[in-house]
């Protein structure tokens, strides 16, 4: 199944023209859980438009497309298992993550893998790098991102015009695997630090 978190899919009427109120997800936590589907998988949002999330967190959990077993060999058709993120899977329009962290989390997919959200849509569909309706602020995430395709990232897995996250951090030597991918198919967005460095980080934004 697509649109996988503890919340499938928070959107308004993506194929219709009536506008609805922005839905906002706030103090929810999630620990030492498996989220598993087919794409757009998230911890807490497979699939998010017009929503804020907002001091969230996932920790201790497995958040994956089911490209994989655990012995990394192909079961299903690859190019479905993309867009998984340790918040997000997939970021349409108009959505702000903010105060959200994950820790020891394993993250797995195909393609568009990362810490706090996998796939911005906006970004890819504007085309402009000036353009931004989604924003990902004081986050950070200590999670190990693991995939076998391309874009995965700390914080965002792609597109790879996202230059919106503010305020975010990572790990310094983040953990990640990557069995096809070169280096430049890795999105570096936020910032590093070192472990204490991140403690401190971590008190001050939450």
């Amino acid at each position: 199944h697509s649109y996988i978190g503890l919340f499938g899919c928070i959107s308004k009427n993506i194929h219709g023209t009536q506008e609805a109120d922005t839905a906002a997800v706030i103090g929810l936590g999630i620990e030492n859980a498996t989220i598993e589907g087919y794409s757009n998988v998230g911890g807490i949002v497979g699939y998010a438009d017009n929503c804020t999330i907002k001091d969230c967190y996932v920790a201790n959990s497995t958040i994956k497309a089911d490209y994989y077993t655990e012995d990394w060999y192909l079961i299903r058709n690859k190019e479905d298992h993309a867009n998984v993120g340790g918040i997000i899977g997939t970021m349409g329009i108009g959505v702000d993550i903010n105060f959200c962290y994950t820790t020891n989390d394993t993250i797995k997919g195909q393609d568009y893998v990362g810490g706090i959200f996998g796939y911005d849509y906006e970004g890819g569909r504007t085309g402009n790098t000036n353009t931004y309706n989604n924003y990902v602020s004081n986050c950070y995430s200590t999670s190990t991102i693991k995939s076998r395709g391309y874009f995965l990232g700390p914080i965002g897995g792609g597109n790879e015009r996202v230059n919106n996250e503010i305020n975010c951090y990572y790990k310094e030597g983040w953990n990640y695997y990557n069995i096809n991918a070169e280096n430049d198919d890795l999105t570096y967005g936020g910032t590093s630090q070192t472990a204490e460095e991140l403690r401190e980080k971590a008190h001050e934004l939450l």
